[in-house]
């Protein structure tokens, strides 16, 4: 199956794609465009052996962790440092058991936006795992109304939030 024959363009996840909340996926990213489908949704079906279902955002060391494991994500066309992405829930887990062990540090693992995390997710990670690098994902509550509750703009207007007590900028 070629790639273009598995994308879709309406930019709406299927009716039946949810987070880990068990509620409707929200998209996660379209500039680069991200998913197993390139719509923007981590969302998946069978063909997606990779299960690329965590919405993650790239730091600099997932990068250099990923890359060292044969996945270089810097020849992505659009994709750096600090984009949001959907990564397989497989190499998350690889990150997140280095930090574990004291192989990497927390920057290697990815912030996860739970609300765009499909469920499929759980088939290999722990709910608990992926809350531990979390950002806030405003299940009910409007855009403005999360930046302000969270205070997640800086004095510059930068959409950042902190994750275990670390600041992450969000770049669109």
């Amino acid at each position: 199956m070629s790639a273009t024959s598995i994308r879709r363009s309406d930019r709406v996840a299927r009716p039946t794609a949810k987070n880990v909340y068990h509620h409707p996926l929200k998209q996660h990213s379209v500039n680069p465009p991200t998913g197993f489908f390139r719509d923007g949704f981590c969302d998946t079906d069978p063909a997606d052996v990779g299960n690329h279902t965590v919405a993650g955002q790239l730091t600099p060391e997932f990068l250099e962790f990923t890359s060292k494991r044969g996945n270089n994500l810097n020849r992505v066309p659009g994709l750096h440092p600090y984009s949001r992405w959907c990564l397989c829930a497989g190499r998350w887990k690889e990150a997140y058991d280095a930090y574990k062990r004291g192989e990497l540090g927390r920057h290697g693992v990815p912030p996860v936006d739970l609300a765009a995390t499909h469920m499929r997710a759980l088939n290999t990670l722990k709910l608990d795992e992926m809350k531990e690098f979390a950002v806030p994902d405003g299940e009910g509550a409007s855009k403005d109304e999360e930046e302000v509750y969270h205070g997640i703009r800086d004095e510059d207007g930068r959409k950042t939030s902190r994750v275990g007590g670390v600041k992450v900028e969000w770049k669109a």
